[in-house]
Parts: C-alpha cells; sequence; structure tokens
C-alpha cells in the first residue's frame, strides 16, 4: 500500500511501497519494497526489500531517479541503526540503474528528538538529491511543534552540509513537505502551514522557499552564496 512511482528518462520506471511482512528479511510489521520496470511495463527483475533495519514498522515510501536511471528511496523508520533510534527517524538507500544496491540504509536526519516523519524526495539529473520531512521540534529557530527539515546529498549518497530547517514562519505547526529540482541544483520545497506571516492567517495555507544546492554551480554562480537565491515564495 501507499506507493510511490517515478519514471526515468528512456520510460523505465520504479516503484516503491510498504507492505505488511516481507518474502525477504523484515517479517516483523511493515517494510519497504520496489520493483522496476522496463517501458513497455515489463518487470525488470524480482521485487526487493529495500530496508535492512527491520525492527518495528518502515512506512511512507518515496522514490526519486537520476538521468542515468540510478534511484534513490527514503521512508519513515520506526528506529533505525544509526543515532536515531528513540523514534521515527528518516532513512534511506541508493541504487544503481541495474537495481543493486549502492552501500546499505542510512539515516537522513541528523536531528533526534522526537519524531522525523513523512519524508520527500527530488533528484537532480547529475544524481544529487535533496530530502525534505517534518519534524517535531528543530535544531533551528522552530521549536513550537512541527517544522519542516532538509537535507542535501551529492550523488555518492554523501551529505552536503548539515541539516537546516526549511521554514522561517514557527508558529505554530509546518509539515507535509514536497520538493522538485532543476537541472541546475536549485530546488522548491513546498509545505502546509497553520497559519501564514503572508496574507492567509485564518487557518492553513500553503508556504514556499527556494534554494540551490551548496557547493554545486547553477546557472554560472556558486550556489553555496544564497543570497538573492534562498528566498519565500508569498
Amino acid at each position: 500500500m501507499r506507493p510511490g512511482v517515478v519514471l526515468g528518462e528512456d520510460g523505465s520506471f520504479v516503484v516503491v511501497w510498504q507492505g505488511l511482512g516481507s518474502a525477504d528479511t523484515d517479517i516483523s510489521l511493515w517494510s519497504v519494497h520496489g520493483q522496476r520496470y522496463a517501458a513497455d511495463g515489463l518487470p525488470m527483475g524480482d521485487e526487493f526489500q529495500v530496508n535492512t533495519y527491520t525492527t518495528d514498522g518502515q512506512t511512507g515510501a518515496e522514490v526519486s531517479i537520476a538521468a542515468d536511471n540510478s534511484f534513490v528511496v527514503v521512508w519513515t523508520s520506526d528506529g533505525s541503526e544509526d543515532t536515531d533510534s528513540g523514534s521515527l527517524s528518516i532513512q534511506g538507500r541508493r541504487y544503481a540503474s541495474d537495481g543493486s544496491p549502492l552501500g546499505g540504509e542510512f539515516q537522513v536526519n541528523t536531528f533526534t528528538t522526537s519524531d522525523q516523519a513523512g519524508a520527500a524526495l527530488a533528484q537532480g539529473t547529475a544524481g544529487d538529491f535533496v530530502v525534505v520531512w517534518d519534524s517535531i521540534g528543530s535544531p533551528g529557530s522552530d521549536s513550537s511543534n512541527r517544522s519542516v527539515q532538509g537535507q542535501c546529498f551529492a550523488a555518492d549518497g554523501s551529505p552536503i552540509g548539515e541539516q537546516f530547517q526549511v521554514n522561517s514562519y514557527t508558529t505554530p505547526e509546518q509539515n507535509r513537505p514536497e520538493v522538485a529540482i532543476d537541472s541546475g541544483a536549485r530546488f522548491v520545497v513546498l509545505w502546509e502551514s497553520y497559519g501564514s506571516d503572508g496574507t492567509d492567517s485564518s487557518r492553513y495555507s500553503v508556504q514556499g522557499q527556494r534554494f540551490a544546492i551548496p557547493g554545486i554551480f547553477a546557472d554560472g554562480f556558486e550556489s553555496g552564496d544564497t543570497s538573492g537565491w534562498s528566498e519565500s515564495i508569498p
């Protein structure tokens, strides 16, 4: 259930979902699975289990793809084999274009207080990617309730910079983020906000923020210099 899908430039596609149980190692509760398909809809290889940490539930899978058909899967995990073992964490795993895993499962979030959930991601043509999610609490300025967090990664899966808070309006709740990226490593995050520092203060509003991945050139300038690029969308 709760499938996610991404389409490659050649028409092939990858589907991910959460399953109750697994034909692989995770029979404890919910697990994350994937299947690759050719452009004609025929399966490429077998269904595969994404998560290697199998305690309790792994849910909410999302997937992104690069120009070379390598792909990344992220999901919410109840616990982690890394530093976040207290509650819900965001996990990820990278795959080559042939579906073989590129290393093991990795923890996306570094802020580990309370729950991190609801991940979304976008991948640039060169393979760099951005993961966003909502967090109870924040290492930044938003300690009121839920905030929107993000982390940039290079194509090899190494983090670029530190986890960052997306939202600047912090009263009281920001959640359910989505993200899109262009070929120049610029990305836009949208999310649901209870209230707004714009014109919509009645109840829920949709907010946005633009960024560029640090250290990657976009349109001829160094995107680590976010002055004039990282800005809110009214």
